[in-house]
């Protein structure tokens, strides 16, 4: 069980080196349209599915040359930058408003992997039994709500993607969990606590 969808409204909370890692790196936020919400019909599903007041795409630039071994410094120099912290606001949960990211105090980042650029990667996932998880016509399989931080999982897919009891949890393992695209899915799949979502 992982702990997706707590937030804190007021202040980051990342650990890490942060007293000994003061960087230099300067952001700027960058004006631009997504190409993706240009299409109509796609416009039309972000505003049905409420992503146009509860979520935003935004696009920074910063002014050094980044190496891993300056992440500490990346990461600290950007929860400091008034710029970057305007930017990246995080929801109040009231009324689509939105309040700025509070100061860093510590933080906390996991590398991820992104060697998997193909959806093929999940289709493992319709051959899964006892229980299925996807049936032939492409519906998923329902099961009795269960809860995990507050966010109903009212199918199997859900289960398997955050319940460590599920019979499919380990069909990904930690390695295939730290790919990009998983953490991408997983997000689209789960929502939120308030996610009206389809089959």
């Amino acid at each position: 069980r992982s702990e997706l969808f707590s937030r804190d409204s007021q202040k980051m909370h990342i650990q890490g080196e942060s007293e000994d890692c003061k960087g230099s790196f300067k952001f700027e936020e960058v004006d631009f349209s997504p190409k993706a919400l240009s299409d109509a019909s796609a416009k039309e599903l972000w505003e049905k599915w409420g992503l146009d007041q509860n979520s935003y795409i935004k696009r920074l630039s910063f002014d050094e040359f980044f190496s891993e071994e300056q992440k500490d410094v990346f990461f600290k120099d950007l929860f400091s930058s008034e710029i970057a912290r305007k930017a990246l606001g995080i929801s109040t949960g009231r009324n689509n408003s939105w309040t700025s990211v509070g100061p860093l105090t510590s933080y906390t980042a996991t590398d991820l992997t992104a060697t998997v650029t193909n959806l093929d990667f999940f289709s493992k996932i319709n051959d899964l039994e006892d229980p299925a998880v996807v049936r032939d016509k492409g519906a998923l399989v329902k099961c009795f709500d269960e809860f995990v931080d507050g966010v109903p999982l009212s199918d199997e897919l859900r289960k398997m993607l955050v319940m460590e009891e599920s019979e499919h949890f380990e069909e990904f393992s930690e390695e295939e969990r730290r790919e990009f695209i998983f953490h991408i899915f997983l997000r689209v799949c789960m929502g939120g606590g308030m996610c009206q979502y389809e089959n």
